[in-house]
């Protein structure tokens, strides 16, 4: 298990430590440009919101074409995780 935050915080299950790897995976894939590895991370149904201008793409077709747009336009952009954010368990 990986440990996030302080001593007693919070520590990762299995599914969660498995979503951190597969986000570190998708922007390792971003920033080398690799767009099999950057799509092989996502869902085949993906919905991607892109919050700068609201647009809403469907499907690894629209966001394979986001990436080449983005990645034309910024030919060395870096993705890093500053930041995890976890939400508590809700109880059952």
């Amino acid at each position: 298990m990986v440990q996030i935050g302080n001593p007693g915080e919070h520590v990762l299950t299995a599914t969660e430590h498995a979503n951190v790897r597969l986000v570190l995976e998708h922007f390792a894939a971003e920033s080398k440009h690799d767009h099999a590895a950057t799509l092989a991370t996502l869902a085949d149904a993906i919905e991607y919101r892109n919050i700068s201008n609201a647009s809403v793409l469907r499907g690894k077709e629209e966001v394979s074409r986001y990436y080449d747009a983005w990645w034309t336009a910024s030919p060395r952009p870096r993705t890093s995780v500053r930041t995890w954010v976890f939400r508590p368990r809700e109880s059952a």
